[in-house]
């Protein structure tokens, strides 16, 4: 019996797939990148949203290029990275945020695909590091949108550099009986403001 081969398999090589921006028509690449990798949609969707990143490590180099067609004619921007002839990879450490920290925030939220409040608690913990192992390419994206606004980053060899983080804020704890206290006064009042109308109106 014959074996039918999947046309969508992926053959092991020596090039990597990175997808740099995923541009306004990112939801029609989502099923694109789903049946390519064979993960299910919100695996994929969640790729395509924390662009720029690596979709696929050690593929031929035809499968690239087949890929890349495909995510070009959707207005995406996409590498296709030889990992022999280029194997270096960089962690990128924000130092400071700089004057402007609600835009680098902003920024950091939409490069890491945050929420808001986790993007704020990652930048308040400057120096830190806030992307690991990642090309030249996408270095130079995270300069490009995070150092215009006054943040100073710190680009090294992966690994090479230990940051020693600062800890989250304290999250502030309430005194249940302190607020039941406070609510008894604060209804007191009321009541006795309603009295106080009432008799008056007698």
């Amino acid at each position: 019996m014959s074996e039918t081969k999947n046309t969508n398999d992926i053959t092991a090589g020596s090039y990597d797939f990175i997808l740099l921006d995923s541009g306004s028509l990112w939801f029609e690449i989502v099923p694109i990148v789903e049946k390519f990798l064979g993960i299910d949609e919100t695996e994929a969707d969640e790729l395509v949203r924390n662009a720029p990143t690596y979709l696929k490590k050690g593929i031929s180099k035809e499968s690239a290029e087949n890929f890349k067609k495909k995510l070009g004619r959707l207005g995406s921007n996409t590498l296709i990275k030889d990992t022999v002839k280029d194997p270096d990879l960089f962690d990128v450490i924000l130092e400071n945020a700089g004057k402007d920290t609600v835009k680098v925030i902003t920024s950091v939220k939409n490069l890491l695909n945050l929420g808001l409040m986790d993007a704020k608690r990652l930048v308040d913990k400057a120096p830190v590091i806030i992307r690991k192992e990642i090309p030249t390419e996408i270095v130079e994206i995270y300069k490009s949108r995070l150092e215009p606004l006054g943040a100073t980053l710190t680009v090294c060899a992966a690994g090479t550099v230990t940051v020693e983080e600062k800890p989250d804020a304290p999250v502030e704890k309430f005194d249940r009986e302190k607020i039941l206290a406070t609510s008894a006064r604060i209804n007191k009042m009321i009541n006795d403001a309603i009295a106080a109308k009432n008799n008056q109106n007698k």
